[in-house]
């Protein structure tokens, strides 16, 4: 169950559906944000991100909340994050779409939907994307996500949107408690 603690903020992010990254670009976010990265699937954040808490710099609070499959609830800013893009996941989407506040894309470059048609669907501009990469993969797989990320290219648009957007949205929103 997630509880709100209105004395905090927290920025939830979503998946379009199973698979599409929501736990890879949430501790990413919580590290550009310096804030805590809490989640639906902790092994999974604790094998991306590590064991040791991150160095917290503000209050807000990054929820990893995997895929979305209920109507978010309570008042925060509702990253969703898009792999492909995929059309069954923007099938998905669609009608949830007022809920979204930013969409992240994981774009495969094989895939022929283009950021005009994800975003004339959805109604929601493109926020940040991410290419999809096999080094990304690999850096998963070996546990070193977390140390590499600094000088990774592939996450420069999402670490300009996570410090100029999100950390403004952030202050203003209520933070999701696990109970």
């Amino acid at each position: 169950m997630i509880e709100v603690d209105d004395k905090a903020s927290s920025v939830v992010v979503w998946a379009a559906r199973g698979g599409h990254g929501a736990t890879t670009i949430a501790g990413a976010i919580g590290r550009f944000l310096g804030s805590e990265v809490v989640g639906h699937e902790a092994g999974a954040l604790q094998w991306l991100w590590g064991r040791e808490c991150p160095l917290v710099i503000n209050d807000a609070l990054v929820f990893d909340a995997g895929a979305l499959s209920v109507l978010p609830g309570q008042p925060a800013t509702n990253v969703v994050v898009l792999r492909g893009p995929c059309s069954l996941a923007l099938r998905t989407l669609a009608p949830l779409s007022s809920y979204i506040n930013h969409l992240v894309l994981i774009r495969e470059p094989w895939r022929p939907l283009r950021n005009q048609d994800v975003e004339a669907v959805l109604g929601t501009a493109i926020s940040a994307e991410v290419p999809h990469s096999p080094r990304i993969a690999r850096l998963i797989d070996a546990g070193l996500l977390q140390q590499r990320l600094p000088e990774l290219d592939e996450f420069a648009q999402l670490k300009t949107f996570a410090v100029t957007q999100l950390a403004r949205a952030a202050v203003t929103s209520s933070t999701p408690r696990i109970s």
